[in-house]
């Protein structure tokens, strides 16, 4: 008996430090960004890493959020948190450590990530950036329209537009200020233009991951039965996180064969005491 004793006083410090794998991180809609523990279809929502932050976008190595009058860009290295708090390298719960920072007009905005700059349209005051080296440098309007998504490509970015016509995406050359007509989508709802040229669309019913062609033969479109979408964000991992009324929902978009999945909602500071 003492020694089953013994073994239990030994494993269970080891039972307390079990490692949480981190999928991603999502922007809530109270402003905060939290991290996504565990596995797809398997997930917890742990506490706020930042706060304030008015939009985010990440890719495959930084995170750009737009919190009150400033642009921060962070790294999206993985995380763990353990039964002894925070591992070395990880961003501490009081806040994300940001990289870099530039002041910007307020409000919401669209980002686009790229190596080694970002793009952004300033929502309500309806201006195009770039962010590069620490310095913002605004770029002429590429058009008339809402724009609903914003992606980096070439010598320039391409962007989702909605006018009385439906639905154009265009490209806009920062090197030479011209603009170039890519596709039209007729009406939609909700768009986001994937990095690596795929396009998300959503309608009143569905979601609608169109992928790029894939050598000779186009890949086939993958629909997600996901009603009500009010907004897509590009967050790391290769998912995408779709806000509905229903809550938050992850889209893998990187592997071959894409799934979507509900979060549970976090838990409520009261349920943790």
């Amino acid at each position: 008996m003492k020694r089953w004793i013994y073994f239990l006083m030994l494993t269970m410090p080891a039972c307390a430090q079990v490692e949480h794998p981190q999928l991603t991180w999502i922007l809530d809609a109270a402003n905060a960004v939290r991290p996504v523990y565990g596995l797809p279809g398997s997930a917890t929502v742990g506490d706020p890493a930042a706060e304030r932050v008015v939009s985010m976008a990440c890719s495959s190595r930084d995170c750009v959020m737009k919190m009150d009058a400033a642009l921060h860009s962070t790294s999206t290295a993985p995380t763990v948190e353990t039964g002894r708090g925070w591992v070395k390298g990880s961003p501490s719960k009081r806040g994300l450590a940001a990289r870099r920072a530039a002041l910007t007009p307020e409000g919401p905005a669209l980002i686009a990530t790229a190596d080694t700059e970002t793009y952004v349209y300033f929502l309500w005051s309806q201006q195009f950036a770039r962010w590069r080296d620490g310095e913002l440098e605004y770029v002429a309007p590429a058009g008339q329209g809402d724009v609903l998504s914003l992606r980096a490509s070439g010598d320039g970015f391409d962007y989702a537009v909605a006018r009385e016509d439906g639905t154009w995406i265009e490209h806009y050359s920062v090197r030479d200020q011209s603009v170039m007509i890519l596709a039209s989508l007729g009406p939609t709802g909700a768009v986001m233009l994937l990095e690596g040229g795929g396009i998300m669309l959503a309608s009143a019913d569905d979601v609608r991951l169109m992928r790029p062609y894939s050598g000779d033969e186009p890949l086939d479109d993958v629909v997600f039965a996901i009603s009500g979408v009010g907004q897509f964000i590009a967050v790391p991992g290769g998912f995408v996180q779709v806000n509905t009324p229903s809550g938050v929902w992850l889209l893998s978009t990187a592997s071959a064969e894409p799934e979507s999945f509900l979060l549970p909602p976090p838990a409520s500071p009261e349920a943790a005491q």
